[in-house]
């Protein structure tokens, strides 16, 4: 479910989220995670995009873990 609302903009756009049942991919376009570099790892334009990437997810996604694993 997260990764279906994470940015893609390399094709097949989306995941395959009915696989093995159907080869069709699928996209939510809300874009609510960032997309991570793969390329070019250790650069610094690439580190500081995956590093805003991480630091958004933690954001969005610490308090729910924080919530569930308090209760």
């Amino acid at each position: 479910m997260l990764d279906w609302l994470g940015a893609d903009s390399t094709p097949p756009y989306g995941i395959q989220a009915l696989w093995p049942f159907t080869n069709a991919w699928y996209i939510s376009h809300l874009d609510i995670f960032r997309q991570t570099a793969r390329r070019f790892f250790f650069t610094v334009p690439v580190i500081r995009l995956n590093g805003l990437t991480i630091a958004q997810e933690i954001a969005i996604l610490g308090p729910i873990a924080w919530g569930v694993w308090k209760d």
